[in-house]
């Protein structure tokens, strides 16, 4: 059986940027109360909003809750 090929044509391929979202989701309904929650996401929260304000971590930042 003859087989057809076709020369392979390079093309030169522009980068893209990628764009990773920073985002946190917790399930909380069923391992912990709104309370206990609530104080193990205060520190993470105040450092993400230091890291915005000092420019460490570039925005956007995005939150279920």
């Amino acid at each position: 059986m003859p087989t057809t090929s076709s020369p392979r044509r390079s093309r030169a391929v522009a980068p893209r940027p990628v764009y990773y979202v920073l985002s946190t989701h917790w399930d909380r309904e069923w391992l912990q109360t709104f309370q206990g929650f609530r104080q193990r996401l205060v520190k993470p929260m105040d450092r993400v909003f230091d890291d915005l304000s000092s420019g460490r971590l570039k925005g956007p930042f995005t939150s279920d809750r």
